[in-house]
C-alpha cells in the first residue's frame, strides 16, 4: 500500500491525463481538413478513413457516422456544422477540449483539486451526452436526421 507522500508526490498524473485525454482529439482535429465535398477528411492533403460499411451494406449511417467530420468543423468554430455531423460529437469534442483546459489550470497552479465539477454535474453530463448520442442514432436509422 502507498503512502501519502507517494500520492501526494504524484499529484499532477490525474491533471497531465486530461490534458492528454483532452488536447490530443482537438490536436487531431487541427491537423484534419475538410474535403471540399464534406464527405471526407483529409490529413496531409489525403483522405482519411475509409466508406463506413455499415451505411454501404444497409443504407443508414451508423451511430458514428460524421463524428470525425463533426470534431473537424467544430476545433474550427464552425459549431452548427459540427452539430450538423453529430451532435454528440461536437458536445464531446468541447467537453474534451475543457477537460484539457482544467487539467493545464490544475497543472499551472499545482493544485489538483482547483475548478472541479460536482461528481452530480458530471454525472449529468456523462448521462446527457449518451442519451444525444443513442437519440441521434435511433432518429438517423429513422430517417430523421441524415448527414448534410
Amino acid at each position: 500500500m502507498e503512502d501519502d507522500s507517494t500520492v501526494k508526490a504524484r499529484w499532477w498524473l490525474t491533471p497531465m491525463v486530461l490534458v492528454l485525454l483532452g488536447g490530443v482529439p482537438v490536436l487531431a482535429s487541427l491537423v484534419a481538413q475538410p474535403d471540399a465535398t464534406g464527405e471526407w477528411t483529409l490529413i496531409a492533403g489525403e483522405r482519411f478513413g475509409v466508406a463506413c460499411g455499415f451505411l454501404e451494406n444497409t443504407g443508414r449511417p451508423c451511430p458514428g457516422c460524421g463524428m470525425t467530420r463533426s470534431w473537424v468543423w467544430t476545433v474550427r468554430g464552425q459549431l452548427m456544422k459540427g452539430f450538423r455531423y453529430h451532435p454528440a460529437g461536437a458536445l464531446l469534442l468541447l467537453g474534451l477540449g475543457t477537460s484539457a483546459v482544467l487539467g493545464a489550470i490544475r497543472l499551472i497552479r499545482q493544485d489538483p483539486k482547483v475548478a472541479r465539477l460536482p461528481f452530480k454535474w458530471t454525472s449529468i453530463l456523462a448521462v446527457g451526452w449518451a442519451v444525444l448520442y443513442a437519440g441521434q442514432a435511433v432518429a438517423r436509422y429513422l430517417g430523421y436526421f441524415p448527414l448534410p
